[in-house]
């Protein structure tokens, strides 16, 4: 797992705005790229899945075919499936999960995903910031 890096994004005071998982994408460890930026199209397809228990962050994918794949992203869009998870702290577990259900602070927000294929290939989930009036 240690070729998977999973970051909480977090504003300027501190609150949690969405999350990163992101796979190495060294010709060594091609397979976690594989998984992060192919989770996308597994969740699209109900074949993924985000949890939060006992203070982990869980991502189950049940695996994307060549046929199922995004051919944008070529050999990146498809894997054999797996899971993997992640440590966090109680309080951000919390926010996660109430993110995920958009529940509480999150419950008038609309998330929004992004493909991150500079550095490492994965996605970024976000909440899209709510456009005041006028601006």
């Amino acid at each position: 797992m240690e070729d998977i890096e999973f970051r909480i994004n977090r504003d300027e005071q501190g609150r949690v705005t969405g999350f990163t998982l992101m796979g190495n994408d060294k010709y060594d460890s091609c397979d976690k790229a594989c998984f992060c930026l192919s989770f996308i199209t597994a969740q699209q397809k109900r074949k993924g899945f985000v949890s939060i228990a006992d203070s982990k962050i869980v991502f189950t994918h049940r695996g994307i075919s060549m046929e199922e794949a995004d051919p944008q992203l070529e050999v990146f869009g498809m894997h054999q499936g797996g899971t993997h998870s992640f440590d966090v702290a109680p309080e951000d577990a919390k926010t996660l999960a109430e993110l995920l259900a958009r529940k509480g602070a999150y419950a008038n927000s609309q998330l929004r995903v992004r493909h991150e294929l500079a550095w490492g290939k994965g996605f970024t989930l976000y909440v899209k910031p709510i456009e005041k009036e006028g601006n």
